[in-house]
């Protein structure tokens, strides 16, 4: 009965997959370790179920990250990377779901160059690096 009274008021159909594919193209530049099932949601809107807003990326950039050692390459830290919440790799997440957006790299940079420096800093330089078909 509960079920029937949903459907009614609500439209339960929505293709998250440009939620996904956002998501986990995020997750992949800024090599967040903390996506879980519990940071993925919709909301109610009128009557029918649209993606949230991407929240909880405090585990980015290898922040928080115990191991991470910096005495230790970029590279080998960034490879220490698990991904969650699916296949533990967010470049296996990406390839499955596809881009979810592109940046404008001048943009970006122009933008990073007025930052103070920082590892965080570093760390998202490193990773648009690694992705120029991110580029637009």
């Amino acid at each position: 009965m509960f079920r029937e009274e949903i459907e009614q008021e609500y439209i339960v159909a929505m293709d998250g997959t440009e939620y996904l594919k956002k998501i986990f193209t995020l997750d992949m530049i800024t090599l967040n370790e903390d996506r879980h099932l519990n940071n993925l949601a919709v909301l109610s809107q009128g009557n029918q179920f649209v993606p949230a807003p991407i929240f909880d990326n405090g585990v980015s950039l290898l922040t928080a990250n115990r191991s991470v050692n910096w005495h230790f390459p970029m590279e080998e830290n960034v490879r220490r990377v698990v991904a969650r919440p699916f296949c533990g790799s967010h470049e296996r997440m990406f390839k499955y779901f596809g881009v979810g957006f592109h940046l404008d790299f001048p943009a970006v940079m122009r933008w990073l160059k007025k930052e103070d420096e920082s590892r965080e800093k570093d760390v998202l330089i490193y990773q648009l690096q690694r992705y120029p078909f991110l580029a637009r």
